[in-house]
């Protein structure tokens, strides 16, 4: 059970470490759907869409870590 926590948290790593590209590729896809924003809204989305990706990183790393250390006691 604990390689499920350990995949987990690799998986956490990952996506804290891709948060920058996958907010980009939230942005130009979501530039795609629209057509068109202005560049200050456009770069405000891509923010935010960067720091909600290292907020899911980070938890899921947080959940699956303290799991695998308390997994034992």
């Amino acid at each position: 059970m604990k390689k499920v926590y350990s995949i987990g948290m690799i998986v956490g790593i990952i996506i804290i470490l891709l948060a920058v590209p996958l907010g980009d590729l939230y942005g130009n896809f979501y530039l795609s759907i629209v057509g068109g924003m202005e560049t200050e809204r456009f770069t405000m989305l891509i923010q935010s869409a960067i720091v909600s990706f290292q907020i899911i990183g980070g938890i899921i790393l947080l959940l699956c870590g303290i799991s695998h250390i308390l997994k034992d006691k």
